[in-house]
């Protein structure tokens, strides 16, 4: 009741708050790394660079975690314009999103936490399926969704509501994936904050479709 809804809460600040503290510390020591020549092993230097920028992803996925989605209001918007801006951001890093949208794709949603499911959902693409992902819009009896497909290896149904609560982790085909494992648990967050739907759609000839479903 009440009261496990305030531990929650408060939970939830402490985490917030040990992340946020966390990340000075480990920019100090990025920068003090980065500065270090002479005989310094190169392999061992890039080695621990690639251990801080695990760390600092894992924090930045408990400051997600623990933002409030409902803070931001609802608006009408247009989750085509949304998929375009996100494939073109992972376009400017060598990450190809192909787009299949539908004509109306106008929805009432917080913009910027779709944007933010949008983005967890492709970086799960792209840990575990590497490439051939999209962003699908349509409509399905007239229910708007928003789709992230993948020709992965697929997930075990049993694997996926271990896969939704907060720290878990794949233990099979999508294993071995930096993170603190909290970015379905944030796209559980803002389907919930929306009243949409999440579905996880085995594709025929292998992979997987995250449906997102919004009412109208």
């Amino acid at each position: 009741g009440a009261d496990l809804k305030a531990m929650e809460a408060e939970r939830t600040l402490m985490l917030a708050g040990i992340s946020h503290d966390l990340r000075t510390p480990i920019t100090r020591i990025q920068l003090a790394l980065e500065m270090i020549g002479g005989d310094f092993d190169t392999a061992l230097k890039e080695q621990v660079l690639n251990n801080l920028a695990e760390v600092e992803n894992g924090l930045k996925q408990c400051l997600d975690f623990a933002r409030d989605t409902t803070d931001e209001p609802k608006q009408l918007a247009d989750l085509n314009d949304l998929a375009t801006l996100c494939a073109a951001s992972y376009a400017a890093h060598g990450q190809a999103v192909t787009l299949d949208l539908c004509e109306d794709a106008q929805a009432f949603i917080r913009p910027f936490a779709i944007e933010r499911l949008l983005k967890n959902l492709l970086n799960n693409a792209f840990k575990y399926a590497k490439k051939d992902i999209a962003i699908v819009t349509g409509r399905d009896h007239n229910q708007l969704y928003l789709s992230v497909l993948d020709r992965g290896p697929g997930i075990a149904q049993a694997e996926i509501d271990n896969l939704r609560r907060p720290f878990a982790r794949a233990t099979k085909a999508r294993s071995g994936a930096a993170g603190y494992g909290l970015g379905l648990a944030i796209v559980d967050k803002i389907v919930e904050a929306h009243q949409a739907r999440i579905e996880f759609l085995q594709r025929e000839g292998g992979g997987l479709e995250v449906r997102v479903s919004f009412e109208n």
